[in-house]
């Protein structure tokens, strides 16, 4: 943390580490055969569209360049990355706990699978390899190496923080998703997105928070986490659908069984979250960071001269 910096520097610099990360992995996601890359790829560009919304008001860009259009890239790569996500679940946590009889049951899933990933990847290189996602790139390369700032950006973001983590984190716990009553809520999926939104904000900022901020970066990292192992298996189980062939009656119920009890696991996880972070001093907490920030760097102070 540079005491001095100006709100504009700090995202020049959160941007342009995420476009360097997003050259790096693109020869690689291109290939189409590392999930990880694909991963990390994906990440960035997300990263990416949360700085360009988070600091929007400190940022003078040219108008073809802003956070749809790196969001409709970043969209580009859900469809393979979903897949991929399902296939882990399923090979890593769901398989090794049945027997070889029902683990025989779940080839044909495996293989719609791996059939949705050859067409999405195919999708996704398309989209990689054109000229839009060209110029896009190529546009927030030339940005990067000659920001510009509106008055606003130019202005310590130290002496702003508040104003940042009230735009960042206000109207989290206003969301829905944290009332919902049944794990296959639709609203459940909308929360986690808003709260991966909120630790990514907090994350740019991270270097003013102290112990407080990684806290709440740790407790929003465990939610995310929570919700979307739930929304997974919601998306297996109506892969597997309501019915199955009568040979595979048996195996397909054992499945179906684990998966009901994986949720049932994973939602009792999250209810016991909410409850820790739907506390009224807990949740106000989040929007207080800068205040508890500066009141330890105060103490602090006071200790010093001591």
């Amino acid at each position: 943390m540079t005491a001095s910096i100006t709100t504009g520097e700090q995202a020049q610099q959160l941007i342009a580490h995420q476009l360097s990360r997003v050259e790096t992995l693109r020869p690689e996601v291109l290939r189409g055969e590392d999930p990880e890359a694909l991963h990390q790829f994906r990440v960035s560009l997300r990263r990416l569209r949360s700085h360009l919304s988070q600091f929007g008001p400190a940022l003078q860009l040219p108008p073809r360049l802003n956070r749809a259009r790196i969001a409709a890239l970043a969209r580009a790569t859900g469809s393979c990355r979903d897949v991929d996500v399902l296939q882990e679940h399923l090979e890593r946590q769901l398989l090794p706990r049945l027997d070889p009889r029902e683990q025989k049951a779940c080839a044909p899933l495996q293989r719609q699978l791996k059939r949705q990933r050859r067409q999405a990847m195919k999708a996704l290189q398309a989209e990689l390899s054109s000229d839009r996602a060209h110029r896009l790139l190529n546009r927030l390369e030339r940005w990067c190496r000659e920001p510009r700032y509106t008055s606003l950006g130019q202005q310590s973001l130290a002496e702003w923080l508040p104003e940042w983590l009230q735009a960042c984190g206000g109207s989290c716990f206003l969301h829905g998703g944290w009332f919902a009553a049944h794990p296959s809520d639709a609203e459940l999926h909308e929360l986690r997105k808003r709260i991966k939104e909120v630790r990514y904000g907090l994350e740019a900022l991270r270097g003013w928070l102290g112990e407080p901020g990684e806290a709440w970066i740790r407790d929003l990292r465990d939610v995310q986490s929570c919700l979307g192992d739930l929304h997974d298996l919601e998306v297996l189980m109506q892969l597997l659908g309501p019915q199955s062939p009568d040979d595979d009656a048996a195996s397909w119920s054992s499945l179906r069984r684990l998966l009901e009890e994986q949720r049932q696991e994973r939602w009792q996880q999250w209810l016991e979250l909410r409850s820790k972070l739907m506390q009224p001093d807990r949740r106000r907490s989040l929007v207080r960071l800068a205040d508890a920030q500066a009141s330890t760097q105060e103490a602090s102070g006071v200790r010093s001269q001591g």
